[in-house]
């Protein structure tokens, strides 16, 4: 009884993190709200949820805002410099550093860095993180074992997870049935988003659908062969 507890909240928190389709915590809804109610320029909002380009001050006073999806928005968006990377992983709340070990311009260095942090929120922001080589994601999937996890719903929400990842997770029999629905109900879902992505593109047609996953930034990492 005790594991299973362990691993319903484990998703819970998960899903609180990312999303789904029942609805969960809505970081941008409350972002909106906070920019509305302090005096920031009219276009940051559409700066921000754009993952646009931001002036250096600019970054550095959300950095310090008070608002933790204001700065967990912010920790995501694949322009922000080094330095400004380097300040966000001294931020004291654990969601925005998650939001930073997803960013798609982590460079190598940092993505071993956060292989040694002991917290299992930030790994799994790695974890999803498509731009991780398939090394760094098989080296992270290797410290989730040898953490005994039963989830691994962080590497199928990866629309990059390598197959052999994919193939190991389900080779174990032995985890909760909870806990296996929801990687392939994810699993299924994100592969499907991913094809129906690549296939607007070679057509030049919008791709609406976001949930789940910034479909917004796909163009980083998503490498379509002519």
């Amino acid at each position: 009884m005790n594991k299973y507890i362990q691993v319903l909240l484990y998703v819970i928190i998960i899903l609180f993190l990312v999303g789904s389709p029942a609805g969960s915590h809505n970081y941008e809804e409350e972002f909106k709200i906070f920019i509305k109610n302090n005096s920031f320029p009219p276009d940051l909002e559409h700066a921000l949820l754009g993952y646009k380009p931001l002036s250096t001050n600019m970054v550095t006073q959300l950095t310090t805002v008070s608002d933790v999806s204001t700065r967990i928005i912010l920790a995501r968006n694949p322009n922000l410099t080094f330095n400004e990377r380097q300040n966000l992983w001294n931020d004291k709340d654990e969601n925005v550093r998650r939001a930073l070990a997803s960013n798609l311009r982590l460079s190598h260095d940092e993505m071993n860095m956060i292989i040694q942090d002991k917290s299992i929120i930030i790994l799994g922001g790695l974890a999803r993180n498509p731009a991780a080589s398939p090394e760094i994601l098989i080296q992270l999937f290797q410290k989730y074992k040898n953490k005994k996890m039963d989830s691994y719903l962080d590497f199928v929400m990866n629309p990059n997870c390598p197959q052999e990842i994919v193939d190991e997770i389900f080779k174990n029999k032995n985890r909760l049935k909870s806990s296996i629905d929801l990687e392939q109900h994810w699993l299924r879902l994100i592969q499907e988003r991913k094809e129906q992505y690549i296939q607007k593109k070679i057509k030049n047609e919008p791709f609406l659908c976001s949930h789940g996953y910034p479909w917004i930034l796909a163009d980083i990492w998503l490498k379509i062969e002519e």
